[in-house]
């Protein structure tokens, strides 16, 4: 799909896409379960068709490193799955702070993560 990179990174406004692309995207994948927002429950976990697992967080909700950690970032970040992130990132937990604050999470950085502004 990209180079090895499994790992994307949404950031828009509320009804921007975000979710829509994730499922099309997902659908690509060959997700065979019901892709959907995870703003509410934080992370959603689907199989693929050939029993992959893909992650869906939505880091929007969390305040600080301390929530990041409670939901398990560091093992959906080091799991080698697709994962997809949407957020604004104004939480500590952050790319910027994951990167800054946490250089053990060096998968979430420029060269392991896609970034996309504004879907």
């Amino acid at each position: 799909m990209s180079k090895g990179i499994k790992t994307f990174a949404f950031t828009g406004d509320l009804g921007a896409g975000k979710t829509t692309l994730v499922k099309a995207v997902c659908e690509e994948l060959g997700v065979t379960d019901l892709v959907s927002s995870p703003t509410f429950s934080i992370i959603n976990e689907y199989l693929t068709s050939d029993k992959k697992m893909v992650y869906h967080l939505d880091l929007y909700r969390l305040e600080d490193d301390n929530e990041a950690l409670g939901i398990g970032i560091e093992d959906y970040l080091y799991s080698n799955n697709f994962i997809f992130i949407e957020g604004d990132y104004r939480a500590s937990s952050s790319r910027r702070q994951l990167k800054d604050s946490y250089p053990k999470y060096r998968r979430f950085d420029k060269e392991n993560v896609i970034f996309v502004k504004q879907c």
